[in-house]
């Protein structure tokens, strides 16, 4: 592996808080000779050349990498070779073909497995070069933001706004997933359904406000004081499931006792207002259920309410 030094100029208009990371794959050198040189004389970068696939994945997770440049046909495989292990390893890096016209078949393949551009390297110039840099560092940084963006919209989706923790539409696709594991490696699974019993009278007397503060500062507990393992999820405006795995038996309720004791000794203060609040709690162990409806499960655990 080779590193050139940086050189200080800028792209065009695309702005950059750092210089430009460029990787070129290729087992001759001679091969990017041309494009060093446009790029030495127009835009800020790191320049670094790697022979085989292998080496160039190593430089990609050991240094700061914007944009590769490949061969279409390296020593250990094929731009395309290069490009399926790039989506292997879940690096989001652009990657540009260099060839020649009589290798526009490879060309096409690699186009084909995400490549963004196509350049002959025996007739580059300057704006041609920095255009397809350009545009590729645009697209790169639109599918970034996209999947943030899908990422966060995911987020939202499974978790509730106001704690963090899972929400119900999560809660009924993890207990059809937890359901098939318990039953075929015969593990234990238990699901504790929570009420506020005292929401109702808090909210007459202190307002909305004051509710939503006691159940942000309850999944605060929550989160706390259970494993990061168990499932916990706001069901409802007043009410909370827990759902216990792999959890020796003879420590469920006493577990369960404990944190409620300790949530009901808490001192909740709202515009100097010192609150408490006391829980129902219900619980169903799965192995007493003979159903694959996760619905009916809750239900069962809600019925159970007062009878831990």
């Amino acid at each position: 592996m080779k590193k050139i030094k940086s050189f200080k100029i800028k792209l065009l208009n695309f702005d950059l808080d750092d210089d430009l990371g460029i990787l070129a794959v290729t087992k001759n050198y001679e091969n990017f000779k041309d494009i060093r040189e446009i790029l030495k004389k127009n835009i800020n970068f790191d320049f670094f050349m790697a022979e085989n696939i292998r080496d160039a994945i190593n430089i990609v997770s050991q240094n700061h990498i914007d944009l590769i440049f490949s061969s279409q046909f390296l020593p250990d495989g094929n731009g395309v070779d290069l490009l399926r292990m790039i989506e292997r390893k879940s690096i989001d890096i652009p990657v540009m073909v260099l060839g020649r016209d009589n290798e526009e078949m490879m060309a096409s393949r690699m186009i084909q497995n995400g490549a963004i551009d196509y350049l002959d390297k025996r007739g580059i110039d300057d704006h041609a070069l920095l255009k397809s840099i350009h545009n590729g560092l645009e697209k790169a940084k639109l599918r970034m933001e996209t999947q943030k963006a899908q990422n966060q919209m995911e987020k939202i989706s499974l978790r509730d706004e106001l704690t963090g923790l899972y929400n119900k539409r999560y809660l009924i696709e993890a207990l059809n997933i937890e359901f098939h594991r318990a039953k075929r490696y015969q593990t234990n699974l238990f699901l504790f359904f929570m009420r506020i019993g005292n929401m109702k009278q808090i909210k007459d007397l202190m307002g909305n406000a004051a509710g939503k503060m006691i159940v942000l500062e309850l999944g605060k507990m929550l989160k706390k004081y259970f494993r990061m393992s168990d499932l916990l999820c706001r069901y409802s405006d007043d009410s909370f499931i827990i759902v216990l795995l792999n959890t020796d038996r003879k420590n469920v309720e006493p577990r369960i006792e404990c944190f409620r004791k300790m949530v009901e000794k808490h001192t909740f203060t709202y515009k100097v207002q010192d609150l408490h609040i006391h829980l129902h709690i219900g619980v169903m162990d799965y192995r007493y259920y003979k159903e694959e409806s996760p619905q009916e499960f809750i239900a069962m655990a809600e019925e159970n309410l007062r009878k831990i």
